[in-house]
């Protein structure tokens, strides 16, 4: 059954509109289910204040413009079986709302825009964000070849110092008011095309559209050097105190500049999301519907970099709606000839998990730390009790009943099913089965004590404790080639199986993105 959430946009001064601001792009991509896709049916039903009933609410309130009428949306909430009360518009900090409890029973507060200052216990942060025309950003190409892009308002000492600093140039287009510089669609397509967009703050924090509309573009932002970014957990942007030197940075880092922010923004807007469901659902009392799988996914420098073929066609393959953690390894020593090309290829990766794919976090490792390490803290992200690991060059064939197989893993009687990639299993591999063809709950499966990395359904408690029991923090190494010996040992418990439908059997392919390179030495 669907989950109807009431959305009021708040408003009690006829002068003053409730809804259509830029800085509520955020909520109508959240509401729209853009921003990140949870599981689960849920509605959003929007309305003026004075068409809600007594059912609890997410109230939207333009706070700059309700400043000295927190009473008045005080009394409104208390009529309301519980608010998530939404804070938008109040760069000054202006509206006071120290009456609110941050994290009542009936209440959370979030805020857009706090000062440090400000900040309390318990309060959600947002961010300025950027308005919904940005999604136009995904339609746009990935190529960049401008250094640095700058258009807007200079109505600050910030912004006055980048003008000295970087002068008047093709890349600086200077206004003296705000949203009268170029049009948007061309702002936008100016911002796509640059590397690095330095990003002074606006009259009351450091905080501004541009820096996440850098960020929605793949460029690498440059902001000055503040305490306020502690409010939004520290976010890995290029920070300076002398603009010159901290678009040079930039462009020195490139694109690994671009990749880090554009990775940590992902999660940001991801982490947002789940909170926002996780307050709707506890205040609300609603069943939180809750995913079954997440998608593990491997990458690694490859000959072909910087091409995504290989990995957009694995995507491609992955069953509907479920999300995945791509863990983008750092460059092994061995492979630094290929160091630009890599560093493409991860800054496309980001791209196209921005703007071509849904529900795909990339996660970016600095040091090379292999598959084992990847996975123990990828692990971390993974909030469904199961996980579908699929390395990236291995991309699903064929029908797969994963509900059925996802009940079987859920059940107990299954560790790991695993989908074959060969058309039946091979005579050299009879020996490490056990037992002929059997059905558990309706799905055909084979016991085994082969342990594979190619693409299998497993229990993420089971996962996170063979990688606990067999690796440590020091391991460099795939998990397969430590993980195979003690799935043979007699003595070993784990519930092994393949998927053993009748007839062809094969479930996956191999791409064989290292094109037949060896292993990078591994440290077990």
């Amino acid at each position: 059954m669907d989950v109807l959430i009431q959305v009021v946009w708040y408003g009690d001064r006829p002068d003053v509109i409730s809804r259509g601001y830029w800085d509520q792009g955020f909520l109508e991509e959240f509401f729209a289910r853009h921003l990140w896709k949870p599981p689960g049916p849920t509605e959003f039903k929007h309305m003026a204040a004075g068409e809600a009933d007594g059912r609890g609410a997410v109230v939207v309130v333009p706070a700059r413009w309700h400043a000295g009428r927190e009473a008045e949306v005080r009394e409104f909430a208390d009529g309301l079986a519980w608010c998530l009360l939404v804070l938008t518009g109040d760069e000054e900090n202006a509206f006071d709302r120290s009456g609110w409890d941050p994290l009542g029973e009936r209440t959370r507060v979030w805020v857009q825009t706090p000062r440090p200052d400000t900040a309390r216990e318990g309060e959600r942060y947002i961010g300025d964000m950027c308005p919904p025309e940005a999604r136009q950003l995904g339609l746009m190409d990935w190529t960049k070849d401008r250094d640095w892009f700058f258009a807007g308002q200079i109505n600050t000492l910030d912004r006055s110092e980048l003008q000295m600093a970087m002068g008047e140039s093709e890349h600086f287009t200077g206004t003296n008011t705000f949203g009268s510089g170029l049009p948007y669609a061309e702002y936008l397509s100016e911002m796509a095309r640059s590397k690095v967009a330095p990003c002074p703050g606006g009259p009351f924090t450091p905080d501004t559209f541009r820096l996440f509309e850098a960020l929605e573009a793949g460029c690498a932002p440059v902001v000055r050097d503040d305490p306020y970014w502690a409010v939004l957990g520290d976010p890995p942007l290029v920070k300076t105190a002398d603009w010159r030197r901290g678009i040079k940075q930039a462009l020195r880092d490139w694109p690994d500049s671009a990749t880090r922010a554009s990775c940590w923004y992902q999660r940001y807007k991801r982490e947002i999301a789940r909170r926002f469901y996780a307050d709707l659902f506890e205040l609300s009392g609603e069943p939180r519907p809750e995913a079954r799988m997440t998608v593990l996914m491997p990458t690694s420098s490859a000959p072909a970099d910087p091409s995504t073929e290989i990995i957009e066609e694995t995507v491609s393959s992955l069953p509907s709606g479920v999300e995945v953690i791509m863990m983008m390894d750092g460059l092994h020593f061995r492979h630094q000839h290929r160091f630009a090309q890599y560093a493409e290829y991860r800054r496309r990766v980001a791209w196209l998990c921005e703007h071509r794919w849904t529900n795909v976090l990339p996660i970016f490792f600095e040091e090379h730390l292999h598959q084992a390490e990847m996975t123990r803290r990828a692990l971390g992200e993974v909030h469904t009790p199961q996980i579908l690991f699929v390395e990236h060059d291995t991309p699903l064939v064929g029908e797969v009943p994963w509900a059925q197989m996802s009940e079987v893993v859920a059940s107990g009687e299954a560790d790991v099913i695993r989908l074959h990639h060969e058309a039946h299993i091979l005579p050299e591999h009879e020996h490490l089965m056990r037992g002929g063809v059997e059905e558990v709950a309706g799905v055909p499966m084979r016991r085994t004590a082969q342990w594979s990395q190619r693409p299998h359904l497993a229990s993420a408690a089971f996962y996170r404790r063979v990688i606990a029991q067999h690796f440590t923090p020091a391991s460099r190494t795939f998990i397969e080639d430590v993980v195979h010996s003690p799935a043979q040992d007699p003595a070993c418990d784990w519930k092994l199986w393949i998927y053993h439908p009748p007839g062809d059997m094969k479930r996956s392919r191999h791409l064989d993105a290292r094109e037949g390179e060896p292993k990078v030495p591994m440290v077990p």
